[in-house]
């Protein structure tokens, strides 16, 4: 995984106490290129000495022994054409020369063995390359062919490029380092996946939400074209029902809007809030519906200061207490309770109804989520419930910098919500400035 820092993590193999296989020995090494020296030098040797002798091509000669014998002198003529002094000496010196061509043998022979020399050194510095060579670029190769099938889409995203056979560190860090670019593609493409199917599953549940208006209102549109509605009694009430679903479609497609831009990071209005009071209000609209319920609110301070959008506050308490009534009997008890905790502003929203099953708690919060079994609404309509409530919410209350979350419960659902509080100084310093505001 990626550090903090960005930097890429890289297995570095600890350093080996003797040569790794696949590489040559440091004293090999240096063997083969002090061989490589010698046989060059011989080969210079061997040039040099060749190229002299064929500067020289007279024998070399060598120390000899010198014998005079007397003999009779020439005749006159004769000793004048040698160029003999005409009153010299009766007596013509003449030298014996041997010439020895053992050292020219020798000479020959050593250049000869240097040549040999250098040429074996030669054939095997070019066999230890290739073999180098070989020993490097096998490991590189089978990375290339596999980095080539997986860019080539011939492998799965999963797919990984082979350990090296050889130990070698640079390549292994190579290997390690294009390994987690793989395994961040591999997620970036699981993440893109499960993004595609939930905009499909979200695109698909608000298609259903939408048609089911459209048809009541297209039901009651064709009734009055035909003459069906001339009663106004039944006209009125057809009216009534094509209003409703044009609020309901209404509600649902700014919900919509409102999740798309909370996730893109909309502004919302800062102003201090006081949660106490909002929450009184919300207890007082449903004794006001007419909801058999037996809703209260219980504060532990007389007032608990948030700094926030009140309008969305209000939506966050109104989607809880609307998911109570919706989904517990009536008489059903429900308490709103708030307090404050290490400085931030705690809202619990338990009623003693059915509950939701376990399996279902980790998806209550994901749009057009409806647990299975679960019960229908008091007023018949099994259209309620299944919007975009507890998703409204989950996105208000992120957007507010808190917390929301189904307490596990005994009996009945356990709504968990937090917020940071604002100190009462702090509100007192505070002007009511809007940041910005999300209509």
């Amino acid at each position: 995984m990626p550090t903090a820092t960005g930097a890429v993590p890289v297995r570095r193999a600890a350093a080996p106490s003797r040569p790794a296989p696949g590489r040559i020995p440091r004293r090999l090494s240096r063997a083969l290129l002090a061989l490589a020296c010698v046989g060059v030098l011989a080969a210079l040797t061997c040039a040099t000495l060749t190229s002299d002798d064929r500067l020289h091509a007279h024998p070399v000669l060598q120390p000899v022994a010198m014998a005079v014998t007397p003999v009779p002198a020439p005749p006159a003529h004769a000793a004048h054409a040698a160029g003999t002094p005409r009153h010299g000496s009766p007596v013509a010196p003449t030298a014996a020369v041997s010439t020895d061509a053992s050292g020219h043998t020798a000479l020959c022979s050593l250049a000869q063995a240097g040549l040999a020399l250098a040429v074996s050194a030669f054939v095997l510095l070019l066999l230890g390359a290739l073999w180098c060579k070989r020993r490097t670029l096998v490991p590189i190769r089978e990375m290339t062919r596999a980095a080539r099938r997986i860019a080539e889409g011939g492998e799965q995203p999963s797919a990984r490029l082979p350990e090296v056979r050889r130990p070698q560190r640079e390549l292994q860090s190579t290997a390690d380092t294009l390994n987690f670019l793989l395994r961040r593609i591999e997620e970036g493409a699981v993440r893109r996946k499960q993004m595609e199917l939930r905009l499909h599953e979200l695109v698909g549940a608000a298609s259903h939400e939408l048609r089911t208006p459209l048809t009541t209102i297209t039901g009651y549109t064709q009734l009055a074209r035909i003459g069906a509605l001339d009663d106004p009694r039944r006209l009125d009430h057809a009216m009534q029902q094509v209003q409703r679903e044009i609020q309901r479609m209404n509600r649902l497609v700014e919900d919509l809007l409102l999740i798309a831009r909370l996730s893109q990071g909309g502004m919302l209005e800062q102003r201090p809030v006081d949660l106490a009071e909002v929450c009184a209000d919300a207890v007082a609209r449903t004794r006001c519906s007419g909801a058999r319920h037996a809703l209260r609110c219980r504060a532990e301070l007389p007032t608990h200061l948030v700094e926030g959008d009140r309008h969305r506050l209000e939506q966050v308490i109104g989607h809880l207490v609307a998911n109570v009534l919706d989904h517990t009997p009536e008489n059903t008890s429900a308490e709103i309770r708030l307090r404050l905790d290490d400085g931030r502003q705690v809202i619990d929203v338990v009623d003693e109804g059915p509950g939701i099953p376990e399996a279902a708690r980790e998806r209550v919060f994901e749009p057009f989520f409806r647990a299975r079994h679960t019960p229908t609404p008091p007023d018949g309509d099994p259209s309620r419930g299944r919007g975009l409530g507890l998703s409204v919410a989950a996105a208000v209350v992120k957007a507010h910098g808190g917390t929301i979350s189904l307490r596990p419960s005994e009996r009945g659902a356990w709504f968990h919500v937090t917020l940071p509080a604002l100190d009462e100084r702090a509100r007192l310093e505070t002007a009511p400035v809007v940041r910005g505001a999300l209509s």
